[in-house]
């Protein structure tokens, strides 16, 4: 009878992952780094699957870790796969774990990884030898390396700009997404990421308010992306808006703020998709009415 149900144990988890078709897998490019030193962390995703349907852990899930930088999603040959860049500050074994991803609106564990971090000094420090200070040593001007090294610089200087005259011409001929496109597209990955199912109303919003200043930057031309709530505030004032929109907007930024950074102040679920709905209602390709159009987007 044991043996029956680690059977039917084993043939359900088989049948789930065929269901799902999904794996999560992690690891550290190294086993070992120095107080600091930079690490690269890698979480694969077995399965059928696009990038946009998996909402990946914000930044501060990987605390004690620090990401220093974050890789767009790839698709490989099994699925898909996330590369950061991340640092941590305390010595010894650091285990990276917690981690949940969301895809389809089920929320999958990241499994843990570690790693051992050395200091930069001896653990007994006073092991550490004194050498008696040497007396200064004349070494003579080396030329013939001085004239080797213009040479090289010459030649690197005339090649890279070849190099980059011919990757202004390609970049010239290929066309360039419109910033209104990108916009309707993160808008739509952000609604069917199911966060709002899940209560993540803080990664929600912080998502949300993002695409809006994104897209007012560019249609605009004003930095929204830099300007802090009060800054953007008086910016709407300025715009061409009509005043309904501009008023809800205003209530919006300021109904986010206590969310994305105290982790409260929504009243209903019902709230986080009307402002879904308001974002997503001024995501429109603009007219050519001269209303700050640039079809190039200036930070996606």
């Amino acid at each position: 009878m044991k043996r029956v149900c680690v059977l039917l144990g084993i043939f359900l988890l088989v049948a789930t992952g065929l269901v799902y078709g999904l794996e999560v897998s992690a690891h550290f490019d190294k086993d070992k780094i120095l107080l600091g030193q930079d690490l690269g962390l890698a979480i694969d995703i077995s399965g059928d699957m696009d990038c946009l349907d998996v909402v990946f852990p914000s930044h501060d899930e990987f605390y004690p870790f620090v990401i220093k930088q974050e890789m767009p999603c790839q698709k490989t040959e099994k699925g898909i796969e996330k590369r950061y860049v991340v640092t941590v500050f305390a010595l010894g074994k650091q285990e990276l774990g917690g981690l949940k991803l969301i895809y389809k609106g089920k929320e999958y564990p990241v499994p843990a990884v570690s790693v051992y971090v050395k200091g930069l000094l001896p653990n007994d420090v006073t092991k550490v030898r004194m050498r008696g200070i040497k007396d200064m040593i004349v070494v003579p001007f080396p030329w013939g390396y001085l004239g080797i090294f213009l040479l090289v610089a010459i030649f690197l200087f005339l090649g890279v700009g070849i190099f980059l005259k011919k990757k202004d011409k390609e970049e010239l001929s290929s066309p360039v997404r419109p910033y209104w496109e990108v916009a309707q597209e993160r808008i739509s990955k952000l609604s069917r990421s199911a966060l709002i199912e899940l209560g993540h109303y803080k990664q929600f919003y912080y998502e949300l308010t993002e695409i809006l200043r994104y897209y007012i930057q560019n249609r605009y031309g004003i930095p929204a992306l830099e300007m802090t709530n009060t800054e953007f505030l008086d910016a709407l004032r300025q715009l061409e808006l009509e005043d309904s929109i501009r008023s809800a907007l205003r209530e919006l930024v300021e109904r986010s703020g206590p969310i994305k950074y105290a982790g409260f102040g929504l009243d209903s679920e019902s709230q986080a998709r009307s402002d879904l709905e308001l974002v997503r209602s001024i995501l429109v390709r603009p007219e050519t009415d001269g209303t700050g159009d640039n079809s190039s987007p200036s930070n996606s």
